[in-house]
């Protein structure tokens, strides 16, 4: 039987310690091996099982398989791959592209224009810095994605040296990046991870393989721990169900109270955003620290983005 273009990253994801129930938990299938692709991904995001994908160094086609319906996504990026979206990204501009976040951001490598372009679509960005501050970020930005992508370019050189005259000097580190896809792993609605920026070369340093692999662990220990919850579920049935929490902020100064919804389980986060023009409530996921905000007397920014969102766009 040929060797497989990434046998060494599955290999070395294989001799990782891991329970039954973790290796079970998600289906991992590589592109560059798979005589056919298309079919093999079309029928796995039919089961219920989560699937992660290794593409070797680009995404490849999806078309006719993603975005012929409305869906969501995320993509982890230093932002230097969205240069040309139309032929790196073609989903960004897709029409059935409902919410997107892209996280990991360095401005000095990102197009200005495709950042006007997301904040005028009411897409999210999360910046590298932002992240460094605050590593809990990530979690409301991926909860609710079907589809996330992880660029392993993001990863500085130093952790992953992956090319001598390409490689970026600053970027995650390695354990920032496990960290990121475990949040990855625990969206409520995932359908699939596509883990790309992986040489296919055979000169490819071991490190490299190894972090790779190592990303893989994290993916498929994340899917395995993950506890789903809708507290939507249980408000449209009119009572919230004993597992959540509401807490109502009064804003003060004849502004409306901000009602938060938190999961005594999972310590997830929920905030109430007003849809005007169906007078009814947005759940929308945030943190504590947006809560936080809320009760020392300041709108949470993620509040006034989603209003926006769903109020004037």
């Amino acid at each position: 039987m040929a060797k497989g273009k990434l046998d060494s990253v599955i290999s070395g994801y294989k001799e990782l310690y891991a329970e039954k129930n973790v290796r079970s938990s998600a289906k991992l299938i590589s592109a560059p091996d798979e005589k056919n692709f298309s079919a093999t991904l079309k029928k796995n995001l039919k089961s219920k099982l989560p699937t992660v994908v290794l593409c070797g160094e680009q995404l490849p086609s999806l078309k006719g398989i993603i975005g012929g319906k409305p869906f969501t996504a995320a993509l982890i990026s230093s932002g230097d791959f969205l240069a040309n979206p139309e032929d790196t990204f073609p989903l960004l501009t897709n029409k059935n592209l409902k919410s997107f976040a892209l996280l990991g951001v360095q401005r000095y490598l990102f197009n200005p224009g495709i950042d006007i372009f997301l904040n005028d679509s009411g897409f999210e960005t999360l910046h590298l810095g932002e992240i460094r501050d605050d590593m809990t970020q990530c979690e409301p930005l991926l909860r609710d994605a079907q589809y996330i992508f992880i660029d392993m370019h993001s990863v500085k050189y130093a952790d992953y040296p992956w090319s001598e005259e390409k490689g970026n000097p600053n970027g995650f580190m390695s354990n920032e990046i496990c960290q990121i896809v475990r949040y990855a792993a625990f969206s409520q609605k995932l359908k699939a991870i596509f883990l790309f920026g992986i040489s296919l070369e055979k000169s490819r340093k071991h490190v490299c393989d190894a972090l790779a692999s190592q990303v893989i662990w994290h993916i498929f220990d994340g899917i395995a721990s993950n506890l789903k919850e809708d507290p939507m579920i249980s408000i449209s049935k009119g009572k919230l169900a004993m597992q959540f929490m509401r807490k109502i902020v009064d804003m003060g100064g004849g502004s409306d109270a901000i009602s938060f919804v938190t999961s005594l389980n999972t310590g997830r986060w929920w905030m109430e955003i007003p849809v005007e023009s169906t007078k009814n409530q947005l759940l929308v996921p945030c943190t504590q620290s947006d809560y936080n905000s809320a009760c020392a007397g300041n709108i949470p920014i993620r509040w006034l983005f989603y209003y926006r969102k769903c109020n004037t766009l």
